[in-house]
């Protein structure tokens, strides 16, 4: 089995996932990280690694296989283009860029150079998702008749928590429709084969303005109060709801916030068919809820014993054994790895290619709410 050299640029968050996933492989080094912060506090998840502040450098002097770019998405083009110029492997975060010409020409450069890529859709490889796309796909839904969801946190309800994902020039023209929004209608799509093909998107802001910590803040964590902040306009929406048609002529709405209290991570999706509905949440990932009319509602759970083969493929622990987060990065990221030395044909991961779908829906949204009026994709 080949052993991958891999780096990863940007170490907040979502990086450290990145990296305890990379950790649990068996097949894969991490060789080099790089970011600005002060690298000491990450030292027991990045090990070994060699830390360098400038991405470039890193190209040149560490022999790399693939890179992980968890960094803002205002620089996801400029690592990423740079990564293919040198044929080096990309795996980026979403939203894919922070535009969609950006994107366009990422995923052109990377079809032309044969290099392997791939977005963090991670909510694909959830054991329950795959079964649920298993069940679309042998017709148990019926015909698609409408479907409804949304993506709920409340990691910014005050006016004192703040993200860089507050200001468009770090995030792009929408925050909550990209940071959110891209994992649902991704998740819509890739379950029901259907595609979207107009929409109606209404923002909020409910703060035009809030106060940022002048020192070091990691996303999900409460800033205190103190006299070390600072006002910043707010640009990007603080919540949005969309109206969609698809291409079956299926209808839905999704509703899409960082700001209901109580709600830390509940991503749902509700499916209507002519045969049954289907229901997943996010926060009840091992949770399938199966409707038929004249037989009630039949709860599935993760079990070798009912599942597909396929969803058993996604699945590390026996029934009984929760797994989240974390499970669905590594289940995606052993999936890309594998696909590099054999192939994609079987793989259910985002490509390049989805991330200019995600990017073409997000400013197709944006256009709308801007409009207050429905739009074609």
């Amino acid at each position: 089995m080949k052993k991958y050299r891999v780096g990863i640029v940007g170490m907040g968050f979502i990086g450290c996932a990145h990296a305890d996933a990379l950790h649990r492989l068996g097949n894969v080094e991490i060789a080099a990280v790089c970011d600005e912060a002060d690298m000491s506090r990450r030292k027991q998840i990045i090990q070994d690694a060699a830390v360098y502040r400038d991405y470039k450098e890193m190209f040149e002097k560490e022999q790399l296989d693939a890179v992980h770019i968890c960094t803002p998405n205002k620089l996801h083009f400029p690592v990423a283009k740079e990564a293919l110029k040198r044929g080096i492997a990309a795996v980026c975060e979403k939203p894919f860029t922070w535009s969609l010409a950006e994107a366009e020409e990422l995923a052109e450069l990377a079809e032309k150079g044969k290099v392997p890529n791939y977005i963090n859709y991670c909510n694909r490889f959830y054991p329950m998702v795959r079964e649920l796309k298993s069940r679309i796909s042998k017709g148990a839904l019926g015909e698609l008749i409408s479907a409804e969801g949304g993506y709920w946190q409340d990691c910014l309800l005050y006016d004192t928590d703040f993200s860089w994902r507050m200001l468009a020039e770090n995030s792009g023209k929408t925050r909550t429709i990209g940071d959110l929004g891209s994992h649902w209608f991704d998740l819509l799509e890739h379950l029901t084969g259907q595609k979207v093909t107009a929409v109606l998107g209404q923002f909020k802001v409910q703060y035009s303005e809030r106060k940022r910590s002048l020192g070091y803040h990691e996303m999900f964590k409460k800033q205190e109060e103190t006299g070390c902040m600072e006002n910043v306009a707010v640009d990007t929406e603080d919540m949005a709801n969309v109206l969609f048609k698809m291409d079956n002529g299926a209808v839905g709405n999704a509703m899409f916030s960082q700001m209901c209290a109580g709600r830390k991570n509940e991503l749902w999706i509700n499916l209507d068919g002519t045969q049954a509905s289907f229901n997943w949440n996010l926060e009840k990932p091992e949770e399938l809820r199966i409707g038929k009319r004249g037989e009630g509602v039949l709860i599935s759970r993760k079990d070798a014993e009912t599942l597909d083969e396929a969803a058993m493929a996604f699945a590390g622990y026996p029934a009984g054994h929760t797994e989240g987060f974390a499970d669905a990065i590594y289940h995606g990221f052993r999936q890309f790895y594998d696909s590099m030395e054999k192939g994609k044909d079987a793989a259910v991961y985002a490509d390049f290619q989805d991330g200019c779908r995600s990017m073409l829906l997000n400013e197709k949204i944006y256009e709308s709410a801007c409009k207050e009026q429905w739009v074609r994709i």
